[in-house]
């Protein structure tokens, strides 16, 4: 049986069906995160699925590294937080994402 990755469908529809789009990178998309606790909260998702990070093949996976430290430098920018930080679970949605919190 499959399971339907709801990040892989969100990707496929770009750019449509993301209302709350941030920007497309290479490797990855930037969405505003859902619940806007921390203002400027934002989703990284991998453009690839993969159960893991590391089953990502190596350039996708150091390009979207690098996006990190992209969105990083405009959360910071924008919102200029006092600190931020990051998150990678996949613990709900098995695809390679990363959560950024400006604190």
């Amino acid at each position: 049986m499959t399971t339907i990755c709801p990040f892989c469908i969100q990707i496929k529809a770009i750019p449509s069906s993301i209302p709350d789009l941030v920007w497309e990178f290479p490797n990855s998309v930037a969405v505003l995160g859902r619940w806007q606790f921390y203002q400027g909260y934002c989703v990284l998702i991998s453009r690839e699925h993969a159960h893991e990070p590391i089953d990502l093949p190596a350039l996708s996976r150091d390009g979207m590294m690098s996006e990190v430290w992209w969105l990083s430098k405009a959360i910071a920018l924008a919102f200029k937080p006092r600190k931020l930080n990051y998150e990678l679970l996949g613990n709900q949605v098995e695809h390679p994402h990363w959560h950024l919190f400006p604190r």
